[in-house]
């Protein structure tokens, strides 16, 4: 009986270090992980743009059909990263949302 005791505290102690060496390694990744996951959705993004917008807002989003989409007051913060005092929620949110369901022609 005495043998089982020792052989489950023993195991218990091993997951517990186990778990405790895992949430180390785990936390070390994480950032790595979300850069290549932001990596992946701007090349992705990328590449629908290319795909259904480029004729109609231009190669820089400058606009031809369409309007330009590189406005500075759809911007959060300017060059220098200071807020930007012009910029406009309400236009953003319109944009994010016709890129997610589209608009009607």
């Amino acid at each position: 009986m005495r043998d089982k005791i020792v052989l489950g505290v023993t195991l218990a102690i091993v997951l517990l270090l186990t778990l405790v060496m895992y949430s180390l390694v785990d936390t070390q990744r994480g950032p790595a992980t979300q850069a290549a996951s932001l990596a992946a959705k701007v090349a992705n993004g990328t590449r629908l743009y290319a795909q259904y917008c480029i004729q109609c807002h231009g190669p820089l989003a400058e606009g031809c059909i369409g309007p330009a989409l590189n406005r500075a007051i759809w911007r959060p913060k300017t060059e220098t990263g200071a807020p930007n005092s012009t910029y406009d929620e309400a236009s953003t949110d319109f944009i994010k949302n016709t890129i997610i369901t589209g608009r009607n022609s």
